[in-house]
């Protein structure tokens, strides 16, 4: 019995050793584990912050786009209120246009109908001067010969003068075009 319990006691020790050598190795095992977990975590970690940096760099960056955004957007829209407005002004000068070239062909009639009478009138005004330098040539001889008649004659050329005035103060009169009243 003394052997048996010396065998088993033997026994026993080299069960704890063999256990204690399994749990030293397994031990190392955790600890090399534990390490390697730590590392993990701490490169994770630094992932994570330089991730955390990244996203917040990109949600500066989509503030201020959002923000060019909002900014492109009311100046589309200024934009697009002066091109209306633009627009708007340009059909107004474009009637506006319409309208005066109406009027210029108006004036430009009424100066060609001016125009036809100022040489209609030129043309009698001619006559007149033809038939008054015959007149006056006739008179001339005549003159020469009765001082009296001359005396008469100058009194209706005066007259004739006078009617002559009156008569070209009056055509251009009725030659003037009428005024447009002011706008």
């Amino acid at each position: 019995m003394k052997n048996l319990l010396s065998t088993l006691l033997l026994l026993a020790l080299a069960l704890l050793s063999g256990l204690c050598a399994y749990q030293w190795t397994r031990e190392t095992r955790l600890v090399e584990n534990v390490e390697t977990l730590h590392a993990t975590e701490q490169t994770k970690n630094k992932t994570v912050a330089s991730l955390k940096g990244f996203v917040q760099k990109l949600d500066d960056e989509v503030s201020k786009l959002s923000a060019q955004s909002t900014e492109l957007q009311a100046s589309l829209k200024k934009t697009e209120q002066d091109l209306s407005s633009l627009r708007r002004d340009f059909a107004k000068s474009e009637s506006e246009n319409e309208v005066l070239k109406a009027s210029l062909e108006t004036f430009k009639k009424a100066v060609e109908d001016r125009n036809k009478r100022l040489l209609e009138q030129q043309d009698k005004y001619k006559e007149l001067m033809t038939e008054r330098n015959e007149i006056v040539g006739r008179q001339n001889e005549v003159v020469g010969k009765l001082n009296e008649v001359t005396k008469k004659y100058n009194t209706l050329v005066d007259e004739f003068v006078k009617v002559r005035d009156q008569l070209i103060a009056s055509q251009n009169q009725a030659a003037q075009p009428p005024q447009k009243p002011a706008k």
